[in-house]
């Protein structure tokens, strides 16, 4: 099992904090946002780990290898990141999925009993989802009662959802041939401003099976605004000092 971080953007909602710093290496306690996944993805077992770069690569990359020395780092950079969404990074990494793959996005905090659980399903493709407060801006979810996933998007009702998307996904050999036609369509059509929750919600179109875990009782945490930033720092306090 090989693991995907999508980690290139700009993080222009963060700006002045991310002026110059990818907001995966925003600090919670010891630690960044991105080593926090590294470690959590080393402790069960997935060594290999595939790192889409962009936004101040140079720096993003010599802090990943200073502090993960011992890892199985590989850095696919996306120059066109200032004109691309999270899709046309993961299509980059294409010719890393001919394996189980774990796909995460480089800012989100969570505990990372999250990340094991996923890895550690019986299922051969399941995403995190969270029961939470519906948000229109958020990637939703809605399932079957066995868990199945039918549609995700934010383009999903209020109504009909049943969870929040929050990144974490473990995605089989055979679900990513079909991921891996669908992310090639976006870039044949010229679709680059799209969300890897688009490329993954068409694959589940197409026939591909993809379930959901519930992970509501666990911390976690996009980071995708100063907001975000400041309720996450308190947060993240307050997990430390009762782990």
């Amino acid at each position: 099992m090989k693991a995907i971080i999508l980690a290139a953007g700009q993080s222009k909602r963060l700006r002045p904090i991310t002026n110059n710093l990818p907001k995966c290496l925003l600090k919670f306690g010891k630690k960044t946002i991105i080593d926090y996944q590294i470690n959590a993805l080393q402790n069960n077992n997935v060594n290999e780990i595939i790192i889409v770069i962009g936004f101040q690569a140079k720096l993003l990359k010599n802090h990943l290898i200073k502090y993960n020395p011992n890892s199985n780092l590989k850095f696919i950079e996306n120059k066109q990141y200032k004109d691309t969404y999270p899709a046309h990074g993961l299509w980059l990494t294409k010719n890393y999925m001919n394996d189980d793959i774990i796909y995460l996005n480089a800012d989100l905090l969570c505990d990372p009993k999250i990340i094991k659980n996923i890895i550690k399903s019986r299922k051969k493709s399941i995403t995190a989802i969270q029961k939470v407060k519906w948000d229109e801006e958020e990637v939703n979810v809605i399932v079957e009662k066995n868990l199945k996933v039918i549609e995700m998007g934010k383009h999903i009702a209020k109504k009909l959802n049943c969870g929040e998307f929050i990144g974490v996904t473990k995605m089989s050999k055979k679900f990513n041939q079909t991921l891996i036609k669908v992310l090639d369509d976006f870039i044949d059509k010229k679709e680059y401003k799209k969300f890897a929750a688009d490329a993954i919600n068409l694959t589940i179109q197409r026939g591909a099976e993809m379930h959901a875990l519930n992970v509501s009782n666990f911390r976690a945490i996009e980071i995708d605004t100063i907001e975000d930033f400041k309720r996450a720092q308190k947060i993240w306090k307050a997990y430390e000092k009762n782990n």
